[in-house]
């Protein structure tokens, strides 16, 4: 079985290390790129081609949901990371066809299972 390419995206340090750290846990899931500015997704989804892109929402989500937008029909499945009790950025994630959102910070377990069902 092939391993499911991720591309994470996370600003704040500490966030992006939750996320790698819950990640690199599978045996399942190659860590193909961690990126700490959404300005070099598109760049990396392209060069990469992951499975999977993991974006946390936690300083920019316009300029994320932006760069989401950008990348078009050949966007590969998103797992966006956001506060729990902000409607407008869940809402605008259902929009854009994020597969899942998952509360910030994430739970690692979640985040798994999360990836277990892509």
């Amino acid at each position: 079985m092939d391993k499911l390419g991720v591309l994470i995206l996370a600003e704040n340090a500490a966030l992006r290390a939750v996320i790698k750290d819950a990640v690199a846990s599978s045996d399942h899931i190659e860590i193909q790129e961690c990126l700490e500015s959404a300005k070099h997704l598109e760049d990396a989804t392209w060069r990469l081609v992951p499975d999977v892109i993991i974006a946390s929402l936690d300083s920019n989500p316009a300029q994320i949901f932006e760069t989401i937008g950008a990348l078009g029909d050949r966007c590969p499945d998103i797992v966006l990371c956001g506060p729990a009790d902000h409607s407008d950025l869940i809402i605008r994630s259902v929009r854009l066809g994020v597969r899942e959102y998952v509360p910030l910070p994430p739970d690692p377990e979640e985040l798994l299972s999360v990836l277990e069902r892509l």
